[in-house]
């Protein structure tokens, strides 16, 4: 007999969504994918961003696959001296790293991956949350909006890309109350705090409120067992702490004792200047000087409360008093911090806020709907544009934080067919990651090639970036002399137009002995 079960056709599947939305769910995927391609303007034209962090982290992704070591914490946090975020967003990078042989061109395409999650994500919760309409708007302005950082992920856009998924998990346990959908929002809080250590834990602190009291308001106290879930996530700080004499903890406690002297020359002015501003930056959305369509969406915010407080059973409003705990929340947590609020410590608010706006289709009339969408999109596409122009005209190739200057700098030294040589980087900050990234990628290019980093040689090149600093005060012809202790001219210079310069010296037996400064930071220290 033939099984009675029908096979579902996609065209059928097609033929009963209505013509004019399906015109206009196509037309919205063409706009996702341009967007998805003004994305990849770096990587298509092989280049990504490649400043200080980023080199550091793909240094970090070198030593793991040299020394087959996973590191157990990330990045210092910047904020709390000795606090640092998770190792997780190198773990997530490490398959991309070893599948492109260290080429940062590779991992640049796994970003746009990574974006595109994060647009299905928005679009996804959208759809949950408000329905087909705002998921397929949320998804096209979140995919506008990436244009602008695409080229540069680091460590925060992990907690970027796992927020919407844990507002809508977060929002799920507390209006169905499942087991399930609280595991999953405690597991993914504990991936904030991988991600970015100064959003995750004031995210995760507001939550708690809220789950125990719907724990102890519907006597569920069994589900009080799922934070226990929170050791997954959070077992790289566990074992680092416990190997290190829990020196995490006791930074953390010092600081919030008023006793690390973390911060200096921070008025109480100025940190309510830098809340009040972060705070409309936030909220704003799109990274734009316009100040009307700032004011606009300022307004529109306070119209989208107004309507929650108004109708707070619904699911619009339940969902977006959740928004604003949260949003609210952080901002009161953020004094507590007496340091500055960096905008990446806020990013992770940007896939709500897109959601948000999408949201407006379910509140606002819909033609106020349909001209206030179009004008924020409109705005987010032309800065897009602008974007991706700066980056085809002034970046790639040109600019110092580029992935291929760095790479034609280092070749530049390799063109000039030594067997053996040595070198030393200047930059302003002192690290000097970005070109030795460069220079230890092209040695394994040229596995003939003997290079020696950081130490002198018949050969010597000296990679010096312009000077740097306050009034540009910290330049690289002081450091040549009293740090690597070359006086002598250079055998041969090699300028470049954005002020960098190679400089090669042919070094007598008595001048290579004259050590250079033991200081000079020449390795990435790493736990």
């Amino acid at each position: 007999m033939k099984s009675s079960k029908t096979k579902t056709n996609p065209k059928s599947l097609l033929s009963t969504i209505p013509p004019l939305q399906l015109s206009l769910l196509l037309l919205g995927l063409g706009i996702i994918f341009y967007n998805l391609y003004l994305c990849a303007t770096a990587v298509l034209h092989g280049d990504v961003g490649f400043n200080t962090d980023l080199a550091r982290d793909f240094l970090l992704l070198e030593d793991v696959v040299k020394n087959h070591s996973m590191p157990l914490i990330g990045p210092r946090s910047g904020g709390i001296p000795g606090v640092f975020h998770g190792p997780l967003w190198l773990y997530l990078n490490l398959p991309a790293f070893v599948l492109g042989k260290g080429d940062p061109v590779i991992v640049g395409w796994f970003w746009v991956f990574l974006v595109a999650l994060l647009t299905a994500f928005v679009g996804f919760v959208g759809y949950k949350l408000y329905g087909k309409t705002v998921g397929v708007l949320s998804a096209i302005l979140m995919s506008a909006v990436s244009v602008g950082t695409t080229s540069s992920l680091f460590n925060p856009f992990g907690a970027v890309l796992v927020f919407p998924l844990y507002f809508y998990f977060l929002y799920h346990y507390l209006t169905q109350r499942k087991i399930w959908s609280l595991l999953l929002t405690l597991f993914c809080g504990g991936l904030l705090i991988q991600f970015q250590v100064a959003f995750g834990m004031p995210i995760l602190l507001l939550s708690t409120l809220l789950i125990f009291y719907t724990i102890f308001k519907q006597k569920l106290f069994t589900h009080s067992t799922a934070f226990l879930v929170l050791l997954l996530p959070l077992s790289t700080y566990i074992v680092f702490d416990l190997r290190h004499n829990f020196l995490e903890t006791k930074a953390l406690l010092t600081y919030m004792a008023g006793k690390s002297g973390a911060v200096d020359n921070f008025t109480p002015h100025a940190m309510l200047m830098n809340r009040i501003e972060g705070f409309i930056n936030t909220l704003a959305t799109i990274p734009s000087p316009d100040r009307i369509l700032t004011i606009l969406i300022l307004a529109f915010f306070a119209f989208l409360l107004y309507k929650a407080i108004k109708n707070k059973t619904t699911t619009q409003g339940k969902s977006t008093l959740l928004f604003f705990y949260l949003f609210f929340g952080y901002w009161i947590f953020a004094f507590i911090f007496k340091g500055v609020i960096w905008n990446y410590y806020t990013w992770p608010f940007l896939p709500l806020t897109v959601l948000m706006i999408a949201g407006g289709w379910k509140v606002l009339p819909k033609y106020i709907f349909v001209i206030g969408y179009a004008f924020v999109f409109l705005a987010t596409w032309k800065q897009a544009h602008v974007y991706k122009d700066m980056l085809v005209n002034n970046y790639i190739a040109k600019d110092s934080g580029s992935w291929r200057f760095n790479y034609d700098l280092a070749q530049s030294v390799f063109a000039q067919k030594d067997a053996s040589f040595g070198y030393y980087i200047f930059s302003p900050d002192q690290f000097g990651y970005s070109p030795r990234y460069a220079m230890n990628y092209l040695a394994t290019k040229n596995p003939d090639v003997q290079v020696f980093p950081y130490q002198k040689q018949p050969i010597t090149y000296l990679l010096i970036s312009p000077p740097g600093g306050k009034n540009n005060s910290i330049g690289g012809e002081w450091w040549k002399v009293h740090r690597v202790n070359i006086t002598k001219k250079p055998e041969k210079t090699i300028s470049f137009i954005n002020g960098f310069k190679i400089e090669k010296y042919l070094l007598s037996e008595k001048e290579k002995t004259i050590p250079a400064d033991p200081n000079l930071i020449d390795s990435l220290i790493f736990r």
